[in-house]
Formats: C-alpha cells, structure tokens, sequence
C-alpha cells in the first residue's frame, strides 16, 4: 500500500504538477495504484513460472527479447484493466476528454516502465534468491548423500576385519591362553579405534601409525613368520597430516588376501613415508584365485578417496612388486 501511494503520488505530480493530497477522489486513485501493482505481481509469476519454461529451447537472444516484449505487454494491459477501466467507472466519460489525453498517454507508457522496474529489480532479485535457496538445498542434499555413502564404505571395513582375527582367536586359545589373552586386548583396543574413526572423515597419520602397532601384532600372530613387516618414516609432525580412517590397515590386507606366504618365501610388507605420501609396497605371489578377486577393497579405498575431493591413491606394479601410493592432506 505505501508503494500504491508512493506511484500515485508521482503519477499525480507529472499529471498536474503537483501532488492533489486535498482532493476527494485521492483514496479511490490510490485503490485502483494498489489494484493495478498487484495485477503486475500475478502477471510477472506468470511470465517467470508459465511463459519462460515455454521459450526456453530459443536462443538466448531472442529469449531475452520476448522476454522483454512480455514484460512491457503485461504493464500496458494491466495499467488499461486494472487503472483506467475502473477510473472510467468512476468518472465516466470525463475520463476520456480531451483534457485527459494528455494523463491517459502518461498512464499508458508510465505502467510498462513500472512493470519492467518491478520485473527486474523485483522478481528477478526473488527469482535469484528461490535459485540460490534451491542450489543451497540440493548441496545439502549432495552433502548428506556423500556422507551416506562415505559411511557405508567405511562400515564395509569393520565386519570383515571383526570376522578374521576372531577366527584366528579361537585357533590360538586351546594352545597359548595368555598368547590369546594378550590378542584379545589387541583386538578390543583396535576395535574401538575402528569404531571411534569410523565417525570422521580424516585421521591424523599420528593416529594411523600409533594403531598400526596393535593391527601388527594381530596379523603376526596370524601369519608367524610367513609375514615381514617394515615402517619408515621420513615426517615429525605426523599429527600434521591426515588421511581417511582405516585405509592402511586395508591396504595391508588386502595384500594379505591375495598373495600367497610361506616360512621360506614370507610376504614383505613396507611402509615408506615420505614427501606427503605413504608407500605401501609387497612382493608378488598371488594365489590361484586372484583372477576371481572383486577387488572390493581396492574400489572402496578410491572411492574414499573420491568423496572427500582430494588426488586419488595410485598404484605400480611389475612382476615382482605390488606398490600402493596413498596421498595425504596436510595441516599447518
């Protein structure tokens, strides 16, 4: 309504050259502003929500152009429907005098310039504001779909690493009960680092390593002396640099999974960091059935990776050596 006194206010001034606050017909005058700006409302959804969609295969040029047309049509027939009718039944004929010419042509070519005031400065801005709202909620919506399926890949680790080393369990209680004492602590405490890093996207490399101990331990006392097993480490500030939960433990079994160890050829497992990387090395002895591998755990560390928008691991091989290139993100 303030906006309705505030046009009839300036029609008024370029009509008559003043402002006719005194006069009777001011409160019928500023109903038929009101009528007329929100006549130009409706019309311009309907120009954004109908009419646009329709030209939307034309190019953009001519878009622009009907676009523009459309806008400008939509202010002269408002301005004659809901303006000038209902002041002609109200003033009758005296409307359409030749002294009033001059206000009807005022009135005709001031309702488009209203409109495409309002139109672009208005319901554009909304336009843009609903688009803004609309990509705010579609990334959250990517948001919590990527969290969904990070969770899922990360909660593929804990089962199949719970399964093996209770297996190896129950094999080592009949023959060494404080051997098994000792693995089942490993076991716990390893366990409910799995559980407390399965709720972060990234863990420390301190993290890592301190935990690579106990996983250590468990695959040595599965393996014996089939399994060698060497860390180097080239960084200090290790609490400085991150990496996804769990992805070296997967690496290491999954080198486990798929080569074959004995006492005489034992499978050497090295870990070499260096230069904001971990180098995950073995020699090659695949068993039989590695042409059958899903390679299940080699997808979900990539996947990981994918996820979190960061270079993906690599891997190089040849003959004799199977090496896994684990990138890390570094904090200051």
């Amino acid at each position: 309504m303030l906006a309705s006194i505030l046009l009839w206010s300036i029609l008024g001034y370029l009509i008559n050259g003043y402002i006719p606050f005194a006069q009777l017909h001011y409160i019928l005058e500023v109903v038929t502003v009101f009528i007329f700006m929100e006549s130009l409302y409706w019309a311009h959804l309907i120009i954004i929500n109908a009419f646009l969609p329709k030209i939307s295969g034309i190019p953009v040029l001519f878009r622009n152009i009907i676009e523009l047309l459309a806008v400008w049509m939509s202010g002269v027939l408002c301005s004659i429907l809901f303006h000038i009718l209902p002041l002609m039944l109200i003033y009758g004929e005296r409307l359409l005098s030749p002294q009033n010419a001059l206000n009807l042509r005022t009135v005709l070519l001031v309702g488009p310039i209203i409109s495409l005031v309002l139109y672009y400065f208005v319901e554009r801005a909304k336009s843009r504001n609903r688009l803004q709202e609309e990509k705010l909620r579609i990334s959250k919506l990517e948001k919590e779909n990527y969290q969904a399926q990070l969770q899922a890949l990360k909660s593929q680790v804990s089962p199949h690493f719970l399964f093996n080393n209770l297996n190896v369990l129950a094999s080592i209680i009949p023959e060494d009960s404080e051997k098994a004492l000792r693995y089942t602590h490993s076991l716990s405490d390893l366990y409910r680092y799995y559980l407390q890093s399965a709720q972060e996207d990234l863990i420390t490399l301190e993290e890592e390593l301190k935990n690579l101990n106990a996983f250590q331990f468990l695959l040595k006392s599965r393996l014996g002396d089939q399994l060698k097993f060497s860390i180097e480490n080239s960084i200090d500030q290790t609490q400085n640099f991150y990496l996804p939960p769990l992805v070296l433990q997967e690496c290491i079994e999954n080198a486990v999974k798929h080569n074959k160890a004995t006492k005489n050829n034992p499978l050497h497992i090295k870990i070499k960091i260096e230069d904001e990387r971990v180098w995950i090395s073995n020699n090659k002895a695949l068993k039989l059935t590695h042409r059958a591998s899903t390679q299940t755990g080699w997808k979900n560390i990539k996947k990981r990776y994918d996820l979190l928008g960061n270079m993906l691991p690599k891997v190089k091989e040849n003959e004799n050596t199977y090496k896994v290139i684990l990138p890390m993100l570094k904090q200051n």
